[in-house]
C-alpha cells in the first residue's frame, strides 16, 4: 500500500467524479458492489481518520448524509452500508481517507443479516473475484452519473451554506 495516490494526482476519470471543492471530494467507486457505490473522502490527502480535522470530519458526515439523500432520491434502495477501511490488514488499500457509501437493495444479497459484520470472511481479490461481472455491472451509465451529479449538487449547496463561514485558516465559523 505505497505509492502515488490517485485521488490527489488527478487518475480518476472525470466522469466519476460527482464534487470536488477545497474541503470534500465525492466520487463513484471503481469497482462498484452495489449500483451507487460512492466515495466520500477529504480532499486534503491525510491516510488516517485520525489525521482528520474536526471541520474535516463535519464536512465528511454532512457529505455522506447529502449522498444518502441523493442516492435515494435517484435509486430509493433499502438501506445503506457505510464505513471505512483503516489499515492496511483491515483492507484499506489506498493511503487517501475515504468512506464508502453502498446502497442495499431487496434481495442483492441472501442474507443481509449481520451488515458490515461480514467483512472477516475470506474472500478473493477484486481481480480474482466471482463476482467481478457484478461489479463492472453495477457501474453507473453516463444518464445516471449526470444526474446523480446534478441531485449531489443541489443538495449539497444547501448544506454547504449550513456549514457556515470559511475563516483564514480553513476551518468553518458555526
Amino acid at each position: 500500500m505505497t505509492g502515488k495516490c490517485p485521488f490527489c494526482e488527478g487518475e480518476v476519470e472525470e466522469e466519476r467524479i460527482i464534487y470536488k471543492d477545497e474541503r470534500i471530494y465525492v466520487l463513484f467507486d471503481l469497482f462498484p458492489v452495489n449500483k451507487g457505490h460512492i466515495l466520500v473522502m477529504p480532499t486534503r490527502h491525510v491516510k488516517s481518520f485520525l489525521d482528520l480535522t474536526e471541520n474535516e470530519i463535519l464536512c465528511l458526515c454532512r457529505a455522506v448524509k447529502t449522498v444518502i439523500k441523493a442516492l435515494k432520491d435517484y435509486y430509493n434502495p433499502a438501506g445503506f452500508n457505510v464505513g471505512f477501511n483503516q489499515g492496511e490488514q483491515a483492507g484499506q488499500t489506498i493511503e487517501h481517507f475515504h468512506i464508502h457509501v453502498i446502497p442495499r437493495y431487496m434481495n442483492d444479497c441472501n442474507s443481509p443479516r449481520g451488515g458490515i459484520r461480514k467483512v472477516i470472511l475470506d474472500m478473493p481479490t477484486d481481480e480474482e473475484h466471482p463476482l467481478r461481472e457484478r461489479f463492472i455491472r453495477s457501474r453507473p451509465t453516463k444518464k445516471e452519473y449526470d444526474e446523480l451529479r446534478r441531485i449531489f449538487n443541489n443538495l449539497w449547496t444547501k448544506e454547504r451554506l449550513m456549514l457556515g463561514k470559511k475563516n483564514e485558516d480553513n476551518s468553518y465559523s458555526f
